[in-house]
């Protein structure tokens, strides 16, 4: 935890879904971790960009996932904030 104190793991598992943007692609959630203790749902943008040769695109209120290969956009996240946030 970013406290520095430890947590229990529930089990491990993995998971699959298709591109709604490109239905032939399939993207693979690998070494899941269920945590009871967390809130929120967390993803490693690394692991998830390396395990799917793909790359992450962020701007202020949105996120596109493109693929490496042809650069096409395969997934967009968004709205990253809803109501955005704004910081003055």
């Amino acid at each position: 935890m970013a406290n520095g104190q430890g947590t229990s793991i529930a089990s491990i598992g993995s998971n699959v879904f298709r591109s709604p943007v490109h239905p032939s692609t399939v993207f693979y959630l690998k070494d899941l971790l269920l945590v009871p203790t967390l809130t929120k749902n967390l993803i490693s943008v690394s692991k998830f960009a390396k395990d799917n040769n793909v790359y992450f695109v962020f701007y202020p209120h949105s996120c596109f996932v493109k693929s490496q290969d042809l650069n096409e956009t395969l997934l967009q996240l968004y709205p990253l904030a809803d109501p955005p946030i704004f910081i003055q």
